[in-house]
């Protein structure tokens, strides 16, 4: 049973919490990479709290359209662990970031590509969703000046600004690239 078909990539629930996703092709125009690929993402509990299993797809999904900071760990090359609030966009089962192109972040992934994130929320209650995933960086352009003109309007508004210029200007001289998440798996509580 197909859950979501669109732009090429097509998620089939294969058991119970637990989905193939198939991107035939990018999903980004112009990009390519290991993101173009046929994997599994589960959906599990995180923890025993009021809830009784893993949330469902439509809650995660509605969870992480909403504009919340994500933190994400990555790990330097020596070893060390990072921790960094980003900006995210939720699309095909991928989380879309940009992050600088001469950063810790971008030297991290490039060393060791498997990161892992959380999303949460209070009030009422506590809510999130959590991680692993296998980031990789895409030089699209074009792909992150949409991306990140969508981040903006949703993280601080559509209205122009000099903050939002000099953000898109780093777009164009190539100081912000676009990192790709493709997450294994997705942990929920409270959802």
């Amino acid at each position: 049973m197909a859950v979501q078909d669109f732009e090429g990539t097509r998620v089939d629930q294969i058991s119970d919490g637990v989905f193939r996703i198939s991107t035939p092709v990018p999903s980004i125009p112009g990009g390519c990479g290991p993101w173009s690929e046929v994997r599994d993402m589960k959906i599990v509990a995180a923890y025993t709290l009021p809830q009784t299993g893993p949330a469902t797809r439509a809650a995660v999904d509605r969870f992480l359209a909403a504009p919340r900071l994500m933190r994400l760990g990555v790990t330097e090359p020596d070893g060390t662990p990072l921790v960094h609030p980003v900006w995210y966009t939720w699309e095909h089962d991928q989380f879309l970031l940009h992050i600088p192109a001469k950063s810790p972040k971008r030297v991290a992934i490039e060393a060791q590509p498997t990161v892992y994130f959380t999303v949460d929320d209070k009030g009422p209650g506590i809510f999130g969703v959590r991680g692993k995933a296998r980031a990789a960086i895409d030089p699209d352009r074009e792909g992150l000046r949409k991306i990140l003109q969508d981040q903006w309007d949703r993280y601080v508004g559509g209205s122009d600004s000099e903050p939002r210029r000099v953000l898109m200007g780093m777009v164009e001289t190539g100081e912000l690239v676009l990192a790709i998440l493709s997450p294994r798996y997705l942990a929920s509580w409270g959802l």
